[in-house]
């Protein structure tokens, strides 16, 4: 993930908010924390629940198109954990 968020013009675009939060482990860092994984949610999942499509970018629809097998990879590039207390 960082490799596409350090890019030279990544860096000019974010440069009065840097993205500087990255652990190496992220699920041992909120443990630490004293946080355990309750599930993990898919972003493209949630928007087909919500009725509401993620907006692409015109190529985007368009490969999605022409490669419906690779729906299923890309719709598990963007998601987010749901944490809770650990028990």
């Amino acid at each position: 993930m960082m490799k596409r968020i350090n890019t030279p013009q990544r860096k000019k675009e974010m440069r009065n908010a840097p993205f500087v939060f990255n652990p190496a482990d992220w699920y041992g860092f909120f443990a630490q924390q004293g946080w355990q994984q309750r599930e993990v949610r898919y972003t493209f999942e949630e928007s087909e629940k919500l009725g509401r499509q993620i907006p692409l970018p015109w190529i985007g629809k368009v490969l999605m198109r022409l490669f419906p097998k690779s729906q299923n990879e890309l719709k598990n590039l963007m998601g987010y954990v749901v944490l809770e207390p650990k028990k």
